[in-house]
């Protein structure tokens, strides 16, 4: 005797804790040599136009807290309840319903909170970089924010 499911009370299984390590400096040495010879073409460049050392140190300095992320080792973890980062022991979590939609690129996946598209969608956004764990990754969003988002043409 067989049994018949109906689909709509089937539920798909919660896929398992994510939780992986980003250290770009670390994970690829020629991009922090070119990374770090940018930061050096920019201290030349502010003394040729200042002649000042202490912004000689301030620009390049200013540079490389914008790029904390690629410089410093930032642990992620996507379950459930939504996406986690953390660096230094400190937590921050983001729950699945303050995103709207997400991009998704060869390098990562951006989860984005507006429905519409901005040009400073990436200053309120998370990018989660994945080339290892993208598949398992795509399972968690695709399950909390459905398709992805298509730019109009």
């Amino acid at each position: 005797m067989s049994t018949v499911v109906d689909p709509s009370e089937f539920v798909p299984p919660v896929p398992p804790v994510l939780r992986w390590r980003s250290w770009p400096a670390r994970e690829h040495p020629f991009h922090t040599l070119a990374v770090l010879l940018g930061l050096g073409i920019v201290s030349v460049l502010v003394w040729g136009q200042t002649g000042q050392a202490a912004l000689t140190w301030l620009g390049p300095a200013a540079a490389a807290a914008a790029l904390w992320r690629f410089f410093l080792p930032v642990q992620y973890a996507v379950d459930d309840e939504g996406v986690s980062q953390g660096i230094f022991g400190r937590r921050a979590s983001r729950p699945w319903q303050s995103f709207r939609r997400y991009e998704v690129s060869p390098a990562g996946i951006l989860l984005v909170p507006y429905q519409d598209f901005c040009p400073m969608d990436a200053a309120r956004s998370v990018f989660l970089p994945c080339p290892q764990y993208r598949s398992e990754l795509l399972v968690h969003v695709r399950r909390h924010l459905g398709e992805p988002w298509a730019a109009a043409d």
